[in-house]
């Protein structure tokens, strides 16, 4: 397990307008989050100096920035697709991307989604758990720096609606609705269903290795990023199989998926954020 951004947010979580905010600063002066370069930052972004360390944490943690040969910072090829396709970052498929950068990124999700079989969870439990991870990968994190990080993991996927303007800057993420609270106040996973998902992000998440998968594994992989049931997935896979990008055998019951056009990054980028122009 990489618990390499459990630390480096100084307790700010993603804002919403950051991402964009930071990229066209790093694209006018690529030395914009050099140490010696702070004050010129906190004019240019127009917030506090942690605020600017956060705002570089957060570009390295979607992988939307990184360091060239002069150690200076610009954007990634990640980060100019997505740029080309939603200036803004704030399209729901853009949003979704974002998410699959997030997920493999965060310790934290790992833990929680991937590994626990878990309905509901509060705050504490979420502790608990990352605790018994790192005793059991003989790691040593200060416990305010844990508690510090799951705050930012929910705050990165959960937004609750407040009257007070200073409680409603929210996290871009939290528009996806990945993380509710129940009726019992507990947070919970939600399970997504097919008509928020982009069908494109499907295709894209079954077939980043490879070109054929049963419909079990393909289910499997899925709820590594997103909770969704299978009679869900099957209907988004309907769609793909409609489109003819996908074909599905469905002798003996094994749901052999197999896909029947290749794209690159681009072209897939593209269908997840601004679908298919015969739609």
């Amino acid at each position: 397990m990489n618990y390499k951004y459990l630390t480096g947010h100084n307790t700010f979580y993603l804002r919403e307008g950051w991402l964009k905010k930071g990229l066209f600063e790093v694209q006018r002066n690529p030395e914009i989050f050099q140490a010696n370069n702070l004050i010129k930052a906190i004019d240019s972004l127009g917030i506090g100096s942690n605020m600017v360390t956060s705002l570089k944490y957060w570009l390295l943690y979607f992988e939307l920035i990184e360091k060239d040969s002069d150690h200076k910072y610009k954007m990634s090829k990640f980060a100019d697709m997505i740029i080309s396709m939603d200036n803004y970052l704030n399209k729901n498929g853009t949003l979704w991307l974002l998410h699959l950068r997030s997920s493999n990124n965060s310790s934290i999700w790992k833990i929680m989604f991937q590994e626990m079989e878990i309905a509901k969870f509060s705050k504490e439990q979420v502790f608990d758990r990352v605790i018994i991870r790192l005793k059991e990968d003989d790691k040593k994190f200060a416990d305010k720096t844990i508690r510090n990080a799951v705050n930012i993991f929910i705050n990165t996927y959960y937004h609750e609606n407040n009257k007070d303007p200073e409680d409603n800057i929210y996290s871009p993420l939290s528009k996806l609705r990945l993380i509710v609270k129940d009726i019992d106040n507990h947070f919970k996973f939600r399970n997504i269903p097919a008509n928020e998902i982009p069908i494109y992000l499907i295709y894209y998440i079954i077939f980043t290795k490879d070109d054929k998968i049963i419909l079990k594994r393909a289910f499997e992989i899925i709820n590594r990023y997103i909770r969704i049931d299978m009679n869900n997935l099957k209907k988004n896979l309907r769609q793909l199989e409609k489109r003819k990008f996908i074909s599905i055998d469905r002798a003996a019951g094994l749901n052999n998926i197999s896909k029947r056009r290749d794209f690159n990054d681009d072209e897939i980028f593209d269908l997840i954020i601004n679908g298919d122009s015969s739609e």
